[in-house]
């Protein structure tokens, strides 16, 4: 059972008669048990049941798989853009990799209620274990990607490695910015 940092996995349940399945994040976990990020959302069949089910009812869990994996003996500092509950990711890092490199969190959410993760990302930004840049939507507006970016590395001209997680949209506009600095 062993996993790795950015891995995720597929789980499914029987529901009324056909499969029902879901990828969730691990974001902790030992030799005998993965910890999965999982948002409960309302009208969410999966989360919902998952919330409910008792230890007799029938579900099938994959193979960790992914490709967003930090290596544990690389020196370049990882920067996690993540929105909503694209934030597990950063979670399994911080969970993981705290005090091995130097993690870098940038978290878009829309109110504090609704932040998955938010007091554990602060409590580690507090322990100096990882720098974190929040952003409030709820509080803010919209945020501006391009004035954001200039927040999210020590210097945009050291190596980094830069996880991209949230809304299709999120994605694709940080992608689209970030496709240039590649190098």
């Amino acid at each position: 059972l062993a996993w790795r940092v950015g891995e995720h996995l597929l789980v499914e349940a029987l529901l009324e008669g056909r499969w029902v399945g879901r990828t969730y994040t691990i974001t902790g976990g030992d030799e005998d048990h993965y910890t999965l990020g999982v948002k409960l959302e309302p009208g969410g069949i999966l989360s919902n049941w998952l919330a409910t089910a008792k230890p007799t009812d029938l579900v099938r869990i994959g193979s960790p798989e992914g490709d967003l994996l930090p290596q544990l003996d690389d020196e370049r500092s990882p920067s996690y853009l993540v929105a909503g509950i694209g934030v597990t990711p950063a979670i399994a890092a911080v969970r993981r990799l705290r005090n091995r490199r130097q993690l870098i969190i940038s978290y878009s959410y829309r109110g504090e209620a609704a932040a998955a993760y938010l007091s554990e990302l602060r409590h580690a930004a507090a322990a100096d274990e990882i720098v974190l840049h929040e952003y409030d939507s709820s509080e803010h507006g919209r945020l501006d990607a391009q004035a954001w970016l200039k927040t999210l590395t020590p210097k945009l001209s050291d190596p980094c490695e830069v996880v991209v997680c949230g809304p299709a949209s999120f994605n694709a506009r940080w992608l689209e910015m970030l496709t240039p600095l590649e190098g």
